[in-house]
């Protein structure tokens, strides 16, 4: 028994060849994948990507003038910094 190499992409559920093919007879596999690092910046990109897709603030016409009534919100909210448990 020999093994060979060949490289390959997967990608929306195509086998899309980069060196070589496979013999057009059966032949055993055997599947290794790298797995993509995202990082914590590319995380929030995505999530704010998604967020536009779906279109979550659309009822937000004046994003700062919104982020103003937001924050005065906080400031009617009660100060639990002097309380104990």
């Amino acid at each position: 028994m020999s093994y060979k190499t060949v490289e390959a992409i997967w990608e929306n559920g195509e086998i899309k060849w980069i060196n070589g093919s496979l013999p057009p007879k059966k032949c055993k596999l055997i599947v290794l994948y790298e797995e993509e690092e995202i990082t914590p910046k590319q995380n929030i990109e995505v999530f704010f990507e998604n967020l536009a897709k779906i279109k979550t603030f659309r009822e937000i016409e004046d994003p700062v003038e919104w982020q103003r009534e937001i924050r005065k919100s906080w400031d009617r909210l009660p100060d639990l910094s002097s309380q104990t448990n």
